[in-house]
């Protein structure tokens, strides 16, 4: 599919490179990983990357509200921090069906290109193939980037991909078929309030690369979302509640749209490793800089100065001019890690304040 840009129209590739760059430069990445970076990101943005921002969106790509195909996140723990990149890959003519094709293409080039390890996918692929009761996404691939570190990539499945009906059932087969069948248990039921809605791997042979499943917590307050993760590793009662309610300004319920948890298994344990409890910010604010103010009050002093360099090389536009910029924050509830999750905002800032029901 030809794809015809206006003279001195910007690409999506110019932003989505621009906007990486600048976040490497500020959290001091050297020049030859910042390369590097750019360059995976380039290769993952294949068939749309040539597309402009001036015209609509060529796919209603589920991973911003303005359907950019990409989003960024930083990834804050202590003083060190990691650069990260979501992308849907696409057809030529994007569909469902030929996004899948192309996101299992690419998924074959970064094992060949970069080391990537695929035999876990290979064992469970066939489960989240899309159908026609496929809502939103087949495939998406991330990409991790720290300092002085090669890029670790991971990929994320739709446990929907047979309908909402069949998730719980997917996610079960999944777990089972790659040895995990007794973790299940401390995974939260799926109902009419909760359902599963990815499922990831690391693209990785080390014994800690881990497996995580995702569920979005409809209308939960501060103290559900808690409960949802209350038998992971490193469980401090109180810390999920707290977050929730601080990044909201109130203790739920959550109406606008879900908090999701993300619970990890790694080989050897039936326990959750870890758990992460995202927060839909955007949802929750009336403009960037309300979230600014929440996350700096919140966030662990050595993170702050990290966390300001990062939005301050990222914005394109002021932060008090609206909301959407900052999408998710995210909290690890072990440990120290707190993730922004920024989206580019290729398109009109109307679609994005419409998706938001702000406009």
């Amino acid at each position: 599919m030809n794809q015809t840009v206006a003279i001195g129209s910007p690409t999506l590739l110019d932003l989505g490179t621009g906007r990486l760059t600048a976040l490497c430069r500020a959290l001091d990445f050297d020049s030859v990983q910042t390369r590097a970076a750019t360059g995976v990101f380039r290769r993952l943005a294949g068939t749309w990357g040539a597309g402009s921002t001036d015209e609509p969106p060529r796919w209603p790509s589920d991973v911003t509200d303005d359907h950019t195909p990409f989003e960024f996140s930083v990834a804050i723990d202590g003083a060190a921090s990691e650069v990260r990149f979501l992308i849907e890959v696409q057809g030529v003519v994007p569909s469902m069906d030929a996004n899948w094709e192309a996101a299992r293409s690419m998924t074959f080039h970064l094992a060949e290109e970069f080391g990537a390890d695929i035999e876990r996918l290979s064992a469970i692929e066939s489960l989240f193939e899309p159908t026609a009761r496929c809502p939103r996404f087949g495939m998406w691939h991330a990409v991790c980037v720290r300092p002085g570190s090669a890029p670790h990539f991971k990929i994320y499945l739709n446990p929907q991909a047979r309908g909402k009906a069949e998730a719980w059932s997917v996610v079960a087969d999944a777990m089972t078929r790659l040895g995990f069948r007794a973790a299940l248990s401390h995974l939260p039921l799926a109902d009419e309030k909760t359902e599963p809605c990815y499922f990831s791997l690391d693209l990785s042979a080390r014994a800690q690369a881990r497996i995580k499943v995702y569920f979005a917590h409809h209308d939960a307050t501060s103290a559900q979302v808690e409960e949802a993760i209350s038998q992971a590793r490193g469980y401090a009662a109180g810390r999920a509640s707290d977050f929730c309610t601080q990044m909201a300004g109130f203790d739920g319920p959550f109406t606008r749209r879900p908090v999701l948890t993300c619970q990890s298994f790694v080989e050897g344990s039936a326990t959750p490793s870890s758990a992460t409890v995202h927060f839909p910010v955007r949802s929750y604010v009336h403009d960037d800089r309300v979230v600014e103010e929440r996350v700096l009050a919140y966030i662990h002093r050595g993170g702050a100065s990290t966390y300001g360099r990062a939005l301050k090389a990222f914005a394109r536009r002021p932060l008090a001019e609206r909301g959407g910029m900052q999408t998710y924050v995210s909290l690890r509830v072990e440990g120290q890690r707190l993730t922004v999750y920024l989206a580019p905002e290729a398109y009109t800032a109307a679609s994005t304040r419409e998706c938001l029901g702000l406009g």
